[in-house]
């Protein structure tokens, strides 16, 4: 409550700065460098991470995997405090003709009403440019009084933005991005996380299960499915061991790609995953882990795996109730782990970043078609 209150006394900028700690003169230098170079040519992702979700960063470090190689230009990262604490300096800097990316995730919508409104600040304060708002989770709460004026503004900024397009990872979301902004371009797109490639040839602990629950305001706890699966796995002589996706600390730039590939192997190293977060399937998926995932809030996690991963025999979702038979004969069958094959999902961005690179100044259709994915 008391939180809650400073940050409606205390200006935004003051707050993101505090964040920054004794990072904000490294960023300040930084852009005021980037204001020295004479004809600066880039383009600039948006909205990035420097707190703890390292599901956040994985997003991040595969944008950046992805725009580094395809773009014809360098790619210029302003994560979010940087550009609340110095807005109006970063935006001298960008030049009329970049392109703005803007951090892919699950923060569009009243459950984090902070982000939306950043999310709507970043389009409206850009809204002359080609931007790519990269995949997101759209959830609004009827429950929340201020659901209608949210997607009112929404819908208001995002229309004045010609060259907006609007990336969705789940079915849901783009049913109701085509509802919520009639005038927006927008695309069904995999969770660019899912672009990810790592491998990892160790040992790992057959009979450990990495329970990764969330304790935020997405948790759905589904206690009758969870107590079965403790039931079955403890019978065959499985122990259970708590994961995160969560850093102890906020992760810098710097520290991003070490801490997320640090995580990776946690996730790895369990014969077994038992999870309700997004990126807690997406970790156990690209690393070949047998991952049993229940649903968060916003419908996220069923979102995707149904969209995207619905047919990985590597996954088992709990989505309503578990029938007991498979489940035991998923935990039968999955005893190695099983190689990631995501390439077709990496392809999808690879034609759509190529796209856009190729409208850089033209009105054209950009990107793949949605409706012939669904």
């Amino acid at each position: 409550m008391i939180k809650e209150m400073l940050k409606r006394i205390i200006p935004r900028s003051v707050i993101a700065r505090f964040r920054l700690g004794s990072e904000h003169k490294k960023y300040l230098l930084y852009i005021n460098s980037l204001a020295s170079e004479k004809n600066l040519e880039a383009d600039f992702l948006f909205g990035t991470p420097l707190h703890t979700n390292l599901g956040d960063h994985l997003i991040t470090l595969s944008e950046h995997n992805l725009l580094e190689k395809n773009c014809s230009r360098r790619v210029i990262e302003i994560p979010t405090e940087v550009f609340q604490s110095y807005k109006s300096d970063v935006m001298k800097v960008v030049p009329a003709d970049a392109i703005i990316y803007i951090n892919g995730g699950g923060w569009m919508g009243n459950l984090w009403p902070d982000d939306e409104l950043y999310m709507q600040e970043l389009v409206d304060s850009f809204s002359e440019h080609r931007v790519i708002i990269l995949p997101q989770t759209i959830y609004y709460d009827e429950k929340t009084g201020n659901m209608g004026d949210l997607i009112r503004e929404g819908a208001d900024k995002f229309s004045r933005c010609n060259k907006l397009i609007l990336c969705v990872r789940d079915y849901r979301s783009y049913v109701l991005a085509r509802e919520y902004y009639p005038k927006v371009d927008v695309r069904l797109m995999p969770d660019i996380a899912l672009s990810y490639s790592i491998q990892f040839n160790d040992t790992f602990q057959k009979k450990v299960v990495g329970v990764c629950l969330r304790n935020d305001r997405e948790l759905v706890v589904n206690h009758a499915g969870i107590a079965l699966i403790k039931t079955i796995m403890e019978a065959d002589g499985y122990y259970f061991r708590e994961i995160t996706t969560m850093s102890k600390k906020r992760v810098s730039e710097e520290e991003r790609e070490k801490t997320v590939k640090q995580k990776l192997r946690e996730f790895y190293e369990c014969g077994f995953v038992v999870t309700d977060r997004l990126h807690g399937m997406i970790f156990a998926y690209l690393v070949g882990t047998p991952c049993i995932v229940f649903d968060n809030k916003t419908q996220k996690v069923s979102g995707v795996y149904k969209q995207w991963l619905s047919e990985s025999s590597n996954i088992f979702s709990v989505f309503e109730e578990i029938d007991r038979d498979k489940l035991e004969s998923f935990i039968e069958n999955n005893q190695e782990k099983k190689k990631c094959t995501n390439d077709s999902l990496k392809e999808m961005f690879v034609k759509f970043i190529k796209e856009i690179e190729y409208g850089r100044n033209k009105e054209i259709n950009i990107g793949v078609d949605s409706e012939s994915k669904m």
